[in-house]
């Protein structure tokens, strides 16, 4: 099982890979290392995009690490920054991970 402590990158990188847009939970230490280790692309709300862009996708769009803050939790997943929306963000994660 994996923890929040453990870095998410890899496991980011598969479940993109694998079409699976699903939120990982992070700790608070990881989420402020993202926030702190480049400026970010995208910062809005409770949510940021990481400055530097893990890939492109085959349409040219740039994927990125996108992290957020729900209910005093901490999320991450990939996704493309054209579609970085920290509102649908909270929502899709309020559905997903906690059942609202």
């Amino acid at each position: 099982m994996t923890s929040i402590n453990d870095w998410p990158f890899p496991e980011l990188d598969d479940k993109y890979n694998a079409a699976d847009y699903s939120w990982r939970e992070i700790s608070i230490e990881i989420f402020d290392y993202l926030l702190d280790c480049v400026p970010p692309a995208r910062m809005q709300g409770n949510a940021f995009a990481v400055g530097e862009a893990w890939k492109f996708d085959d349409q040219g769009y740039s994927i990125h690490a996108v992290c957020c803050v729900v209910q005093d939790r901490y999320f991450c997943r990939n996704m493309r920054l054209a579609n970085f929306d920290p509102e649908l963000i909270t929502m899709e994660v309020e559905a997903k991970v906690f059942g609202l």
